[in-house]
């Protein structure tokens, strides 16, 4: 039990190092390792029966479900090679995460233990962000990683996570378990706790991405919405308001990525939006394939310009790009995966908010708030670290409910 134990521990702090301080074309580079590293990690829970007798059950179904709608990106996918990879590779992290993601938030010792693993990896993440704004420069990337990923001179923060949008998702997944110590903690735990949740409140704002900023705003509400403190979420929505009434008077560009009128020079994404639907039309039950919608993309453009270069083509929404690449099915299979998670999960919450365990599963449902929203304006199943957060997510939420 003491090497399990000592085994178990040494997993989590793996598993979230990993994800919060390696970017993405690391982890691309050594997927290969990070299969194994999962599949024994998981067989880890599957040799302890005391894990065992909780990991797999019936109610499950709408994961297993949703893992087979998404064989529907293969039908009609012109190149079956980057479609069959793309499958395995979300079928693979989703299957092993969610489970080890289930069995870590089973017993209160894991949960508080992943809590406390995930607050200093967050806050180390923050700092580094800090120091990126304080000097205006990415230290972490010049001194740490390849030249290669490094971009000197731009303001908006990225940290350890490589691109804005993607530190600004690690962090709404991960902020919320700041708030783990707030409740019935030492004074000097509870302003720790604030004091953490604030810095990263400000480095999500200079990510300069509306998307995060926006999640941030859904996880918040939700947090004081189900703590029911009304009066404090009326005082956010006027803050919000002034937030956005002062930032479309600067001049800055980044700032005004959160103004209104932001969204009215913006007509790319719409255009987006336009190029899914019709590939939906065309391909309305299976869609036109995983990684397809990059492949057609000159053959869905209408503007006269020149198409943007390769990465750019993509959606820029994770709806759209279940929609538009794996049709009606494998959208189906998602939300009613994800239907069936909130819907137990905030069951469970409004029976047993009272206490530790309802906590924790609001601390879980909190990040998954925020990550869902932040899903709408790109596309998080093609980027490692937040596809594993939010994998991870899943299988918590699932993971305290069978000890209701």
């Amino acid at each position: 039990m003491n090497i399990f134990k000592y085994l178990k521990s040494a997993c989590i702090i793996i598993l979230f190092a990993w994800i919060s301080f390696f970017p993405q074309p690391i982890q691309d580079r050594y997927w290969l390792y990070v299969k194994i590293f999962l599949g024994v990690f998981l067989l880890l829970f599957i040799l302890n029966k005391k894990y065992l007798r909780h990991l797999f059950s019936f109610q499950d179904w709408p994961l297993w479900l949703f893992l087979l709608c998404l064989s529907s990106g293969m039908v009609c996918a012109t190149n079956k090679t980057i479609a069959l990879k793309m499958y395995l590779y979300l079928i693979t992290n989703f299957f092993s995460l969610f489970y080890i993601g289930k069995a870590l938030f089973r017993f209160d010792e894991d949960r508080n233990m992943v809590s406390v693993v995930i607050f200093v990896c967050c806050a180390i993440v923050v700092l580094i962000g800090i120091v990126q704004l304080f000097f205006a420069e990415s230290i972490f990337y010049k001194y740490f990683i390849f030249e290669e990923h490094y971009r000197p001179g731009d303001l908006r923060l990225q940290s350890t996570q490589y691109n804005p949008i993607i530190l600004g998702s690690f962090l709404l997944g991960a902020l919320p378990f700041n708030f783990y110590f707030l409740r019935n903690r030492p004074l000097s735990r509870k302003l720790l706790g604030i004091f953490c949740s604030l810095l990263g409140i400000i480095v999500i704002i200079f990510t300069f991405s509306r998307a995060a900023f926006l999640g941030l705003i859904a996880m918040i509400s939700f947090w004081l919405w189900k703590k029911g403190r009304k009066k404090m979420l009326v005082v956010l929505f006027g803050l919000l308001i002034l937030f956005i009434t002062i930032f479309s008077f600067q001049k800055s560009v980044k700032f005004n990525q959160f103004g209104p009128l932001a969204i009215k020079k913006d007509s790319y994404r719409f255009e987006l939006i336009v190029m899914s639907l019709k590939m939906f039309e065309d391909h309305p039950f299976f869609g036109v394939g995983f990684n397809h919608f990059r492949m057609k993309f000159g053959e869905y453009y209408n503007k006269a310009e020149e198409i943007p270069p390769y990465e750019f083509r993509v959606p820029d929404n994770m709806y759209l790009a279940l929609l538009s690449e794996t049709g009606i099915v494998g959208a189906f299979g998602f939300f009613v995966f994800i239907f069936f998670l909130l819907r137990r999960g905030l069951r469970a919450f409004n029976k047993f908010k009272y206490e530790n365990i309802g906590y924790m599963l609001l601390i879980a449902l909190t990040a998954l708030a925020g990550l869902l929203t932040n899903m709408a304006a790109y596309e998080l199943f093609y980027w490692n670290s937040p596809y594993m957060l939010f994998c991870l997510l899943c299988g918590f939420v699932e993971g305290v409910m069978p000890a209701l």
